[in-house]
């Protein structure tokens, strides 16, 4: 596989400026090595998720993948590299850098009333449910088992995290339930909000934006805003909270003034919610070959031999690179790829163009 600074390179020198996807799309680049290490979760294994093979010749990645909630989440390799770095950090020329000429894309949205149409302002949420018996994940869970010690790269509530949670209420005069309320949240954090599982970022565009300025503020966000957060399984942010692949994408579209209600960040970190899924069979965003697909559509994978499912979504952004948060390396810049795991899964077939 060539560097990704001479492919960055060789793009400019060609005049190649739209992203390449296709066949011959090279793999993600090698995420940067965890802080620390984790352990693998001792409840029901997810399904493994995209990233460092791409094609039966890529080598395997050395450490096995861990999927979220609904999609799924893609791998990391593991290990340092000799190279500069990502693109875009640590030296390596930026592909979003690079010239993206376009024919001008100016409508607010796709041109059509039966597609969603940008707001101003974002539609209601759910109320914070309570954490009750396994299988629930995001900001709240992930700090919880922080606080506990227990150390998960797919963090969702388990045995042993429901039993931590019976000791705590045990020592502190709660109802030993081994559910978190907000009575429990209270005498866990007394700091910290009931409600920082509702935090969505605010739209920035008016209505009349035109499409690329949506398509800008969603790369964007992703780049200024959460670039180098951590992966925590059903999370959507803020920085400091972590993100999953969906929930990267539901708060880059929020930005922009895209609301695909009824999915939403509050039910994303419910048992086995399929935002992924629903984001890809949303039948508000406009689905295009993925080979037609162009900066800021969304690319979905799955397992080869199930083509219905959704198991990760990653954002275009074009010179050959995608943004999706990963487990191991977090929110990242990576190179486009179409399979990972020798094949078990691949791309799918159709993008979606949520803008444009």
């Amino acid at each position: 596989m060539k560097h990704p600074a001479a492919l960055a390179l060789a793009a400019v020198l060609a005049g190649v400026v739209l992203a390449q996807i296709g066949p011959t799309a090279p793999g993600p680049a090698t995420p940067a090595t965890p802080a620390a290490p984790v352990p693998t979760p001792s409840g029901p294994l997810p399904e493994p998720s995209p990233a460092a093979s791409v094609g039966p010749s890529a080598p395997s990645p050395s450490v096995d993948p861990q999927p979220e909630p609904d999609s799924g989440a893609p791998t990391t390799t593991g290990g340092g590299s000799s190279s500069p770095g990502r693109p875009g950090l640590d030296g390596a020329p930026d592909p979003a850098e690079l010239p993206i000429p376009a024919t001008p894309r100016t409508t607010p949205n796709l041109g059509d009333e039966r597609h969603l149409q940008p707001v101003t302002t974002l539609g209601p949420l759910p109320e914070s449910p309570v954490i009750s018996g396994p299988g629930f994940s995001g900001a709240k869970v992930d700090l919880i088992q922080r606080t506990f010690g227990i150390e998960r790269t797919i963090g969702v509530t388990d045995a042993e995290t429901i039993a931590a949670i019976v000791d705590f209420q045990e020592r502190h005069g709660l109802e030993p339930s081994g559910d978190v309320g907000p009575a429990t949240w209270s005498a866990m954090f007394p700091d910290v909000s009931w409600e920082i599982d509702r935090y969505r970022t605010r739209p920035v565009l008016p209505l009349d934006a035109p499409a690329e300025a949506r398509i800008e503020q969603m790369i964007r966000y992703i780049r200024t805003e959460a670039l180098g957060a951590r992966y925590v399984w059903g999370a959507a942010g803020p920085f400091d909270r972590g993100y999953d692949c969906s929930g990267l994408m539901l708060q880059a579209m929020y930005s922009a003034g895209i609301d695909p209600q009824p999915i939403n960040v509050v039910d994303h970190q419910r048992p086995r919610y399929p935002t992924a899924q629903k984001l890809y069979n949303y039948d508000g965003f406009l689905h295009v070959p993925v080979d037609e697909a162009r900066r800021g559509d969304l690319v979905f994978y799955g397992p080869a031999d199930n083509p219905e499912r959704i198991t990760h979504v990653a954002l275009v952004l074009g010179n050959g690179y995608v943004l999706e948060a990963l487990p191991g390396s977090g929110v990242s810049q990576d190179r486009f790829y179409e399979r990972y795991r020798g094949g078990a899964y691949e791309i799918r077939p159709e993008a979606v163009r949520v803008v444009g």
